[in-house]
């Protein structure tokens, strides 16, 4: 019975069934400043409207759902579809794109006349690596004003 025991628990630490869950809460950490160099470096607009501020991402970065009716023919049915371009107002949110390993929220915090400051939330499952873990990363974003002036500036590649 003791053995058996002893192999349960190998087992279960060789094949845990919970993964850890590794959580960062650092300041002006260096994962912080290469998702805000990352961001930047995709936004293609990012102008104030009143109290509100207007995104425009590619569709394959940063984004929401929006409901939309393809059909004309049908308008009480709702479809979602993924945009890059959107407006969102202070406490509202938009994600990263999701893929299986990693899943990022973004929410605005302030707007300040300098640019905006973003609350994050990204996590990312290494478990089909191979590794038992799970990085979780939280912290805000200091992301400055960028209207299609200052995008259409920027050398090619970076747009």
């Amino acid at each position: 019975m003791a053995a058996f025991l002893m192999s349960a628990c190998a087992l279960l630490r060789t094949f845990s069934l919970f993964p850890v869950t590794r959580i960062n809460n650092e300041k002006d950490s260096p994962f912080a400043a290469a998702t805000a160099t990352y961001m930047r470096n995709c936004l293609r607009e990012m102008t104030r409207q009143g109290s509100a501020v207007h995104f425009v991402f590619p569709e394959n970065s940063y984004g929401i759902m929006v409901e939309t009716t393809p059909n004309t023919n049908y308008p009480n049915l709702k479809y979602p579809r993924w945009t890059g371009d959107f407006v969102l107002g202070v406490g509202e949110s938009f994600r990263g794109r999701p893929d299986h390993h990693s899943s990022g929220r973004y929410t605005l915090k302030a707007i300040e006349p300098t640019g905006v400051v973003l609350a994050y939330d990204t996590r990312f499952d290494h478990r089909s690596f191979g590794k038992n873990l799970i990085n979780v990363n939280r912290g805000e974003l200091r992301i400055p004003w960028k209207n299609k002036e200052e995008a259409n500036k920027l050398p090619e590649g970076t747009r």
